[in-house]
């Protein structure tokens, strides 16, 4: 089995063909390898399991799914480019709908405040829209290491903390 994605509302299973069924064989039945995906749906229960075709079609949708999802890398680069921009990391904070959405944390250039629909419209312009912040927190400095590495730990949790937001 190979947890393709786990949320407090549902949860994606790989099954592989290698693995046997859980159940217990009844005597004189053969034991069968399931191949598909389970999909959980947590509030109610329910349980879904696709396997032939619409298995096949399901790992079509995730692979281009998993092939047009925003690195945080490409929306980060966008956001520098921006004139008004002098650092920026982004992280992803709790969306009802989705699970996360897009928050920017920006370090400005000195004299300068962007705003949201302004860096949304720069990183649209660059990227596909879906790819967009959604939020906006501004901060004083990124605070990066000697090497230049971030604590995306630290900048989610003010994000979070900005934004009034649980995890």
């Amino acid at each position: 089995m190979n947890t393709l994605y786990d949320s407090d509302s549902f949860a994606v299973v790989h099954l592989l063909p290698d693995v046997l069924a859980d159940s217990p064989a009844q005597e004189g039945q053969p034991v069968l390898a399931r191949h598909g995906f389970e999909i959980v749906d947590k509030r109610s229960g329910k349980e879904v399991y696709l396997d032939g075709l619409w298995a096949e079609l399901f790992q079509q949708r995730i692979a281009a799914w998993q092939e047009n999802t925003p690195t945080q890398e490409e929306v980060e680069e966008a956001l520098k480019r921006h004139a008004a921009v002098r650092d920026a990391v982004v992280v992803g904070v709790p969306d009802p709908r989705f699970g996360e959405r897009i928050c920017a944390v920006v370090e400005p250039e000195a004299g300068a405040r962007p705003t949201l629909a302004e860096l949304s419209a720069h990183v649209q312009g660059q990227l596909a829209g879906y790819k967009a912040p959604r939020e906006l927190v501004v901060v004083d400095t990124i605070g990066r290491a000697p090497n230049g590495k971030v604590d995306y730990k630290a900048v989610k949790a003010h994000a979070l903390k900005t934004l009034g937001v649980s995890a």
